[in-house]
């Protein structure tokens, strides 16, 4: 773990501070999106949670790091399976490029829809409005009335007329046309409006909450106009003002409604950048930096002699492996894997007898990032023996005996005896190899068995693979 003001040093590079301001704005964004569907409180409490994460490990208290490490093994799966509808939306804005407007630059429906809506907010009819923009909503919609027709002034009067059967559900225009007729809308999950909004404005911001679309609403109570977007809803007051935020793809910020329980838009706004940037920078300097620390550690590595020239075997008196001295960043350290390293000694052109060989960095595979300081021994002695060839019988290596009554009357083997290449000066006194074990219990008649060759280290056969052997048991039943 680097030391505090090494951290804080660091935060002078100005790819740091790009690493932060990246992070920052994925905090936020995540945020607003959290934010957006009613689960922000979540998103707090999961902040808080890193951030407790994340002075442990600065602090380095190892039970409460445990603890973290332990539980968010299985919290990310649940994370997931929990924002699953906030994940799918957040992957689909950010794929989204552009500003997305309601109405695509059509003056003309602009201008109905403000003097359509304001006429049924003299007449005190509630009506509520879909303009989808790039989110699908076929899964937040439900029930409705496909219509397909062009948009008027007496079209949508004759649907939030109170004595049509539509008028209570939302028509959604789309491509210049209305779409549907009586749709129901998802209620907003957040509870944040006013006590005086009704079920209509809760269901036109549950819609902008979950999505992209804008939904203009009218109150049947109160008579006004409103329009809801990205979570947030604005009253307008006079005609006009509906056809330039429509036209503008977002409301007046100046006549935002403030919902109850929380501060002004702009201090709330500076709030959550603050946190993220805080939030970032915590992240940058507890994990990133801890992970980028550079640390040193002792393993012990097998030594893999390969390459050995063909008339030459390497004997038995050899080094079986080498303690290493690496450094590298904890994380990859702390990962580190012994398959990942492996030392490699190359017997190709090497002459016969005992020869010094230095063991260096060339000698070892490493991942990338991670560097040999010291091996220890630097060197080792190796010997090798020229190979000779010698012709040795094959003994069966009998356990165990026959049950009582029974006797061996003789043994064939099957080739019964071997071309083998012995390392020089190890011939053996007796030119004879070993089957694999033969268990003589239960043999009550002559019996075949199958073996292989066992033979001593640095024996090989002339063929470079040892031949199948059968092993011929005849048995006889022994006199009283």
């Amino acid at each position: 773990m680097p030391e505090l003001p090494q951290l804080f040093n660091g935060l002078s590079d100005w790819r740091v501070l790009l690493d932060i301001v990246v992070f920052a704005a994925l905090f936020y964004t995540i945020y607003r999106t959290l934010r957006a569907s009613g689960t922000w409180k979540i998103a707090v409490a999961l902040s808080l949670a890193a951030v407790a994460s994340m002075i442990a490990n600065l602090l380095e208290l190892r039970g409460v790091e445990w603890l973290f490490t332990n539980l968010s093994q299985v919290a990310v799966i649940a994370l997931l399976i929990i924002f699953q509808p906030e994940v799918r939306r957040f992957l689909e804005h950010s794929i989204g490029f552009g500003r997305n407007s309601a109405i695509r630059g059509d003056e003309n429906l602009a201008a109905l829809l403000d003097d359509t809506l304001f006429d049924l907010s003299l007449r005190r009819w509630g009506a509520l409005i879909v303009l989808p923009g790039k989110d699908p909503l076929k899964q937040w919609l439900t029930e409705g009335t496909l219509l397909d027709a062009y948009p008027s002034h007496s079209l949508l009067l004759s649907i939030f007329d109170p004595d049509s059967p539509g008028h209570d559900g939302a028509v959604i225009i789309a491509g210049g046309k209305v779409r549907r007729f009586g749709v129901r809308l998802p209620l907003s999950s957040s509870n944040s409006l006013p006590k005086n909004y009704g079920t209509r404005h809760h269901a036109a911001l549950g819609l902008a909450e979950k999505t992209d679309a804008v939904v203009l609403a009218v109150s049947e109570e109160r008579g006004v106009v409103s329009i809801f977007q990205n979570g947030t809803i604005t009253e307008l007051e006079k005609r006009g003002e509906l056809q330039d935020s429509l036209l503008a793809s977002h409301g007046h910020d100046d006549k935002k409604i403030k919902l109850p329980g929380h501060p002004g838009q702009s201090w709330r706004t500076a709030i959550e950048v603050f946190a993220s940037i805080f939030l970032a920078a915590m992240f940058w300097m507890v994990v990133i930096s801890s992970r980028t620390d550079l640390r040193e550690v002792f393993i012990s590595v097998p030594i893999e002699y390969s390459r050995s020239p063909s008339n030459l075997i390497l004997s038995e008196d050899r080094l079986p492996e080498a303690r290493l001295l690496l450094q590298g960043p904890a994380a990859l350290l702390d990962s580190l894997a012994p398959s990942q390293v492996r030392m490699k000694v190359d017997l190709s052109g090497m002459a016969a007898g005992r020869q010094l060989v230095n063991l260096t960095d060339e000698n070892v595979v490493l991942p990338k990032k991670i560097n040999v300081l010291e091996i220890q021994p630097s060197s080792t002695t190796l010997e090798l023996k020229n190979l000779t060839l010698n012709q040795m019988k094959v003994k069966a290596q009998l356990i165990g005996e026959l049950q009582e009554g029974y006797k061996i009357q003789d043994i064939e083997i099957n080739p019964p005896q071997v071309d083998v290449i012995v390392p020089e000066g190890n011939e053996p006194e007796q030119q004879e190899l070993l089957t694999t074990p033969i268990y003589l219990e239960g043999i009550k008649k002559t019996t075949t068995v199958f073996c292989k060759v066992v033979a001593p280290y640095g024996f090989q056969p002339q063929d470079k693979r040892w031949p199948d052997l059968t092993v011929t048991i005849r048995v006889i039943q022994a006199k009283k």
